[in-house]
């Protein structure tokens, strides 16, 4: 099977007015103030992958956050992510599923390349 890189980096932005929470919300835990971006490349041909699927997961309980396809040119944003640990899967048919472990968001974390 073909192999995929990812570059990544991992830029978190922090709001300075009070933390928005929804009505029914009971937990501590901030809302939106992270973007995860990134680019998929084949490692085989050094070309962007188009259209892989990048799903992103919850470290604590491997729930699924959230999912995006990549751009034409490989890359992909996913805005609005909670202070907390994550990993992303990146799956593309005919490739090997790729993870991205230990990936954090805090208040103070500006980006991690």
């Amino acid at each position: 099977m073909k192999r995929l890189i990812l570059f990544f980096s991992i830029i978190t932005t922090t709001l300075f007015a009070q933390n928005p929470r929804t009505s029914n919300s009971y937990s501590s835990t901030p809302l939106a103030g992270g973007t995860i971006k990134g680019k998929v490349i084949d490692a085989s041909s050094n070309q962007p992958m188009e259209y892989t699927t990048v799903a992103l997961y919850s470290a604590k309980d491997s729930t699924l956050v959230t999912g995006i396809i990549s751009a034409p040119d490989g890359t992909f944003t996913i805005s609005s992510v909670r202070v907390g640990r994550y990993y992303l899967i990146l799956n593309f048919i005919g490739f090997k599923k790729r993870m991205i472990k230990d990936l954090q968001i805090t208040q103070n974390q500006k980006s991690i390349d």
